[in-house]
């Protein structure tokens, strides 16, 4: 019986994209409120990942996946993310916000799909990222261009689940 060939492994940068204090927004705004505002902050997520060269992968409840070719368009999609979603407000005039992370290296793509050590970092860069903010690795960083790099400031070291070597995190500024 012939056997499938392994997927192949390829370069990508994972970006992850979760709305800040989403429940909170279910819980003021009610069910169909909340999750209006959380599809209308995701729908602009997917055009900024687009015009970046970038597509979602799935989103899961109020948070996006994305892939993109290279760290640098990761990194000026997570500015304009940032950017656009900080200025959308609810029906009661707050203001909304992501917490995001991304790490470019190897993933498998497999039936629109992404996996592997990658994007399991981005996801832990993501959880450890506060309201407003975008956190990458270290290794993702020293791959930017000097212009991007010089919009990074260092974090402290994270012992991140699954790895077995503390991970050095990087903050992305995306305010001018």
């Amino acid at each position: 019986m012939p056997t499938d060939p392994a997927p192949a492994s390829k370069q990508a940068a994972i970006l992850f994209a979760d709305i800040a204090g989403s429940t909170r927004l279910y819980e003021t705004l009610g069910d169909s409120e909340a999750l209006a505002t959380i599809t209308r902050a995701l729908d602009v997520i997917r055009h900024i990942c687009e015009d970046h060269g970038g597509r979602i992968v799935k989103t899961i409840g109020d948070e996006a996946m994305a892939i993109f070719p290279n760290a640098a368009n990761a990194a000026y999609a997570s500015i304009t993310m940032q950017t656009q979603v900080s200025a959308l407000k609810t029906s009661r005039g707050a203001p909304l916000a992501i917490h995001a992370g991304f790490h470019y290296g190897p993933v498998i793509e497999e039936a629109k799909d992404v996996f592997g050590d990658s994007v399991n970092l981005a996801a832990r860069l993501t959880s450890l990222a506060k309201s407003g903010q975008t956190l990458i690795s270290a290794d993702t960083r020293a791959i930017l261009s000097p212009s991007l790099r010089a919009r990074t400031r260092p974090q402290d070291t994270h012992t991140v689940r699954g790895k077995q070597a503390d991970v050095a995190v990087h903050e992305l500024i995306w305010q001018e």
